[in-house]
């Protein structure tokens, strides 16, 4: 077993070649797989880049028309109560008047105050109308004004 025949030579070396020929093939498709998945990761990766500069962009417009809704609401609220500030006034009224009425009484209100509370009550309510009977007509008149 020594000594080969030319025969048995040239399979073993067609052998030896068959196989380094395929370790090269598969070298090269391991390779071209590898850059396959770098380009692959490389695109996902500038996409992803590009959809979070997107999102971070429709952010920044969303905040920006956000503030200036903000700033006009302020304005036209200044504006509200600029022009009106008896209506400013009477709402005010109203909303403590409101709150009074529905907070629980009191065992030491009823007695020591009760009948007064009941007639201001009933004036105030009386008032409250009137205020706001005042307060629409101003606002009706001013806006056939305009």
């Amino acid at each position: 077993m020594a000594s080969q025949t030319a025969g048995e030579k040239t399979a073993s070396d067609k052998v030896a070649a068959e196989q380094s020929s395929l370790g090269e093939r598969g070298r090269e498709a391991a390779g071209a797989a590898r850059d396959a998945v770098k380009e692959r990761v490389e695109a996902t990766a500038e996409w992803s880049r590009d959809q979070t500069e997107g999102a971070r962009r429709t952010v920044d417009r969303s905040a920006q028309k956000l503030r200036q809704g903000a700033t006009k609401a302020g304005r036209r609220a200044k504006g509200v109560f600029d022009d009106y500030p008896l209506a400013l006034g009477v709402l005010a009224f109203a909303g403590g008047f409101v709150l009074g009425t529905v907070l629980p009484r009191t065992v030491p209100e009823n007695r020591y105050i009760g009948p007064l509370r009941d007639d201001l009550k009933e004036r105030g309510l009386r008032e409250s109308e009137r205020l706001a009977r005042q307060a629409r007509e101003y606002a009706e008149e001013s806006l056939r004004q305009d």
